[in-house]
């Protein structure tokens, strides 16, 4: 039981009001998966440490179903909660269940994804060292790609997060080394920038405001539609690093992978933050309030909150 705790990504004073068991079904699947669940409450917002549901460790540089090469972004289908991650080093999109069952991979025409939304029927890639966007539908299937690298309109320099807008279809990209957001249509045409934005990592959009996870200096900046500056939220103590990424939950709370979990008001306000973590990247929220988070440390690893 010692040993099956210091596997799990949470503080000893995390574990004292919880009970660890063992799952049947998974039972004799351990030495692939090495799964163990724990039994809690998965609510992130509770004002203690939330439990680790699942946590699946894997060797780190495989190339088998299910193992991982330096995961990065993730995106969650709002339908059927499937989780979609970058498996950047195995040049493929890997998608798995709400459970964390492997389901398929997106493989075709893949070079090192680093970011990902999804829009309906559509699954929306970033490619950074070829520098270009590709689109795929839901089953993994290409479409399209549009991009290559430089500094003009459709060019990009690394490219790594991106959203869409469902009030106006526009994609949002981060184009990273160009320090700026580019803007494109749903058919790939070019449509605007969002200039002077400080190695984009990540971004997020609302229905009011287009949210930008910067380099450099972390912090989150918020754009309205015009693409005006609103402000700048800059967490405390200096948690937040270069690798993290974020997500929104459905009150608009700011949901941040660092080097433990941070949750911020949309006003800025700190809210909570749990878990000790190293290299925590892409990081989502399901349609049962469930946090899901990639990691790359000695095991590249999937958590589910």
């Amino acid at each position: 039981m010692r040993e099956l705790e210091n596997k799990l990504d949470t503080t000893r004073n995390g574990m004292k009001e919880v009970e660890l068991v063992w799952d049947g079904k998974l039972e004799g699947l351990l030495n692939s998966t090495g799964c163990i669940r724990v039994r809690g409450l998965p609510d992130y917002r509770v004002k203690f440490n939330p439990t680790l549901l699942v946590g699946k460790h894997k060797e780190k540089f495989s190339t088998t179903s299910g193992e991982f090469q330096y995961p990065r972004a993730i995106a969650i289908h709002s339908e059927t909660n499937n989780i979609y991650i970058c498996d950047c080093g195995n040049n493929r999109v890997q998608v798995f269940n709400e459970s964390l069952e492997f389901l398929f991979k997106i493989s075709s025409q893949m070079k090192s994804p680093a970011g990902i939304c999804i829009n309906l029927d559509r699954v929306y890639v970033t490619q950074s060292i070829i520098h270009c966007l590709a689109v795929y539908s839901i089953r993994g299937i290409f479409i399209a790609s549009a991009g290559r690298e430089g500094r003009k309109e459709l060019e990009f320099a690394y490219p790594k997060g991106v959203a869409v807008s469902t009030q106006n279809n526009i994609l949002y990209i981060c184009d990273w080394l160009n320090n700026r957001i580019q803007c494109l249509n749903t058919d790939l045409s070019f449509n605007s920038f969002i200039c002077d934005v400080p190695l984009p990592k990540d971004i997020k959009v609302t229905s009011r405001d287009i949210l930008v996870l910067t380099g450099g200096d972390p912090c989150i900046r918020i754009y309205d539609h015009s693409h005006v500056l609103s402000r700048e939220i800059i967490p405390c103590g200096g948690q937040l690093s270069e690798s993290g990424y974020f997500c929104l939950d459905t009150e608009s709370n700011i949901i941040i992978s660092a080097q433990c979990v941070l949750i911020y008001s949309y006003r800025g306000e700190l809210i909570h933050k749990f878990g000790k973590f190293n290299n925590l990247r892409g990081i989502g929220l399901d349609s049962n309030c469930r946090i899901v988070a990639v990691s790359e440390d000695t095991n590249s690893c999937v958590h589910l909150f």
